[in-house]
């Protein structure tokens, strides 16, 4: 392993340990009692101090942190309050709907992003450029509470192509991996264009077109591979960034994924549940950014012996 990607892996450590430890510590310093939230005011003090207990809410700070450490590096969440199933089986059943629709998206937003970048740099300031521009502008401010239903009822109800909601089968996924997909792809089209017009203009673009490189074979050898480094490291953030935004998407789509279990649990108000899910979603979020950088010595072999 290089330097670089053991301190990448060191920063992933430290910054998911950082932001277990401000869920942890916010959750337990918010001024509101989660005992009174759960059973209300009229709950006995039987029932007060039996959940507390259950929750380890009767322990001093540096005994919950130190119990709540233990439990993470086992993976063990605790019992959900609602259900009382272990919280880490009802994350783990969740899980694969999530991913199965968060890989989708990313594999489409990546593909439409390259398309309409590389087409929009290679038409730069031409009618072709203006109305990629156009398009990705509407794109990016297309939130998935409108866009879904619109396609639900458009591909679903109207024309019954696709299942209305989520049954597990591959045709399922295509709707909301479509509709979750659209403002990163837009984005992501947005990122490869920028970085494509800058390295038009390096020096050594010119000297390969002065040599006898036309501008497609300029284009396409040179200017594209040394432009997707940032395109890789967006696409990175970017997986993460649809998993947390799945939440409307599944939920619309009746999807059982995470997104799903967040909103019952916060409607359900279970505390443990939440807390859990909070950190699988920046373990998700960063595990992407790590993997956008380990993998861009690939790209760029600059980077390989850095």
């Amino acid at each position: 392993m290089s330097s670089r990607a053991a301190k990448k892996v060191l920063e992933f450590i430290f910054t998911l340990f950082a932001a277990s430890s401000a869920v942890f510590f916010l959750s337990r310093l918010a001024p509101s009692d989660p005992v009174e939230i759960l059973l209300g005011e009229n709950a006995t003090f039987v029932d007060r101090e039996a959940l507390r207990k259950e929750l380890k809410l009767d322990l001093t700070l540096t005994a919950q942190y130190a119990s709540f450490l233990a439990g993470l590096l086992e993976l063990d969440f605790g019992e959900s309050l609602v259900t009382k199933r272990k919280v880490s089986t009802e994350i783990l059943e969740a899980l694969p709907h999530t991913l199965a629709l968060g890989f989708s998206a990313l594999l489409l937003s990546i593909l439409a992003g390259l398309f309409s970048g590389a087409a929009s740099a290679y038409f730069e300031g031409r009618p072709p450029d203006r109305v990629f521009g156009l398009a990705s502008s509407v794109m990016m401010v297309s939130p998935s509470f409108l866009t879904g239903p619109v396609f639900l009822l458009f591909f679903a109800v109207s024309l019954p192509i696709f299942p209305v909601s989520g049954d597990g089968t591959a045709l399922s996924f295509v709707l909301p991996a479509l509709v979750l997909s659209i403002p990163a792809s837009a984005y992501l089209g947005r990122v490869l264009r920028v970085s494509i017009c800058e390295e038009k203009r390096k020096s050594y673009v010119l000297l390969a077109r002065e040599k006898g490189a036309g501008n497609s074979r300029a284009f396409a050898a040179h200017m594209v591979p040394n432009s997707l480094i940032p395109f890789m490291q967006v696409a990175g953030l970017e997986f993460g960034a649809l998993l947390t935004g799945a939440i409307i998407t599944e939920k619309v789509f009746r999807i059982p994924g995470l997104g799903s279990l967040l909103a019952r649990s916060v409607f359900s108000r279970d505390y443990t549940l939440i807390t859990a899910l909070i950190i699988v979603f920046s373990f998700i979020y960063l595990l992407g950014n790590l993997l956008a950088d380990l993998l861009s010595p690939l790209v760029d072999p600059r980077l390989r012996d850095a």
